[in-house]
């Protein structure tokens, strides 16, 4: 899931600005400063709730699966009826159960376009909070441990980082009550999602 967007939008073009400033500064400037690093996809990837998000959003685009597929059945055994009857159908039978086919598969693409809407702002629902949470522990390890900047190496604009740069993500895991190097457990999933109108 291109789960951190939010983040990413806001801060990719303030970083873009500071490596060009970093760039231009005096070396003497950078022992003034204390720089850190994480990849905040890493810090979502161990969070525990990952499991419950991806189980809940399943869950929503399966039961939206099961209906549309159930329309479309329906739709094809019309069409189908339709195309082995038409022959001896009054024209104006026929009109109609054109119309009729016509209305079953408009209202099959809208489904299809409300379960990619319902699905979006669900996930942006779920994922808001973690968000929150991430962002919140980076500020307080940012703040308990003195740290001038810390970069999040998910972020394009980050192109470099020396060894003088520490690594925050074992202590912002920490600050997350998140064991480093454990594994969220997944959630079940299923090879079926709603059918998307052409449109991680």
């Amino acid at each position: 899931m291109a789960q951190f967007s939010i983040i990413k939008n806001q801060l990719v073009m303030f970083k873009k600005i500071l490596v060009l400033v970093l760039l231009c500064a005096p070396l003497t400037l950078f022992g003034q400063y204390k720089f850190g690093h994480l990849n905040t996809q890493d810090i979502y990837n161990a969070m525990p709730e990952k499991a419950t998000v991806e189980k809940t959003l399943q869950d929503l685009a399966n039961t939206y699966q099961t209906q549309i597929s159930q329309m479309r059945d329906e739709y094809n055994r019309r069409v189908k009826e339709f195309v082995d009857k038409r022959d001896s159908m009054p024209p104006a039978i026929q009109q109609a159960r054109q119309s009729e086919i016509a209305d079953m598969e408009q209202r099959i693409n809208t489904l299809n376009q409300t379960a990619q809407t319902d699905l979006q702002k669900k996930q942006q629902d779920l994922i808001q909070p973690i968000v929150d949470k991430i962002k919140k522990a980076i500020d307080a390890v940012g703040q308990e441990g003195g740290f001038t900047y810390i970069f999040d190496l998910q972020v394009p604009a980050i192109i470099y980082h020396s060894d003088q740069s520490i690594d925050v993500t074992s202590l912002v895991l920490k600050k997350l009550g998140v064991t480093p190097g454990a594994t969220a457990t997944p959630a079940a999933t299923s090879t079926e999602t709603p059918a998307k109108k052409k449109t991680k």
